[in-house]
């Protein structure tokens, strides 16, 4: 079993991200399946399902850093009940984080002239506010998720208490870890269009791009580590703050 508790941030994330390659392939495709979906049939109701698949996904990167192993993805018997939990923490965090938008909108009102372009002043907005609120928030009550798969007190309040002495370092790990990640990939992504490379499913004529979803396949696969080290510093934090035993 790999050490996750005191090996580094990086070597823990490559870990779990190597541990999960399969659960890795099926969401990265998923992903794609579903833009395609939602674009070609307008099919509002599969909007959310981005979101269960990235909620899946994190589940089970979390029971793979929990238990120090990978786990078994056909054995649900195990894992039905505290992925319910987890999954209703993890859409309340993420309503929670929606919040956030209000004050990256109120970015973008008052530098959008000095920007210049809406998508730069909303990913400058990202960066500058998004991000640091997200790592900030997280920081306190993020341990809530590691918690819910684990079985044990998934309050907020047994959060905050398990994030005492750990918030600014925490935070310092999402700074070097998912922001810094993340933002390679938009500046990736910027540099590819710059380029002339599609990266999206649909081109601009709303037709179908067989290299823009080939890129956008490797960009949600590669996009996936920055989940992973997400993951890896909220049960970095559970496990410095509660005794473990393995899941079942």
């Amino acid at each position: 079993m790999f050490d996750y508790k005191n090996a580094g941030l990086y070597s823990s994330a490559f870990r779990a991200y190597r541990d999960n390659l399969i659960l890795i392939l099926i969401c990265g495709t998923l992903f794609v399946v579903l833009e395609y979906v939602n674009v070609r049939f307008d099919n509002k109701t599969s909007y959310w399902m981005p979101i269960i698949v990235q909620i899946w996904f994190a589940y089970y990167v979390h029971r793979t850093i929990l238990n120090g192993k990978a786990d078994n993805l056909t054995d649900l018997s195990s894992t039905e009940k505290t992925f319910t939990s987890f999954l209703w923490r993890s859409l309340l965090l993420f309503l929670f984080l929606m919040l956030l938008i209000i004050p990256m909108t109120i970015f973008a009102l008052i530098f959008k002239d000095f920007l210049g372009d809406e998508t730069e002043t909303f990913v400058s907005g990202m960066i500058l506010l998004g991000f640091p609120l997200c790592g900030i928030f997280l920081s306190i009550l993020g341990t809530t998720l590691p918690a819910a798969v684990d079985g044990a007190d998934k309050s907020f309040r047994a959060a905050y208490q398990r994030s005492r002495g750990q918030i600014l370092s925490t935070f310092w790990k999402y700074v070097y870890g998912p922001t810094l990640f993340t933002i390679q990939i938009i500046a990736a992504s910027f540099g590819l269009q710059g380029l002339g490379t599609p990266t999206d499913v649909f081109s601009a004529d709303n037709s179908f791009d067989p290299l823009g979803a080939v890129v956008s396949l490797i960009l949600e696969y590669i996009g996936l580590f920055g989940t992973t080290l997400g993951v890896t510093i909220l049960c970095k934090a559970y496990l410095h703050a509660t005794p473990q035993t393995d899941i079942t």
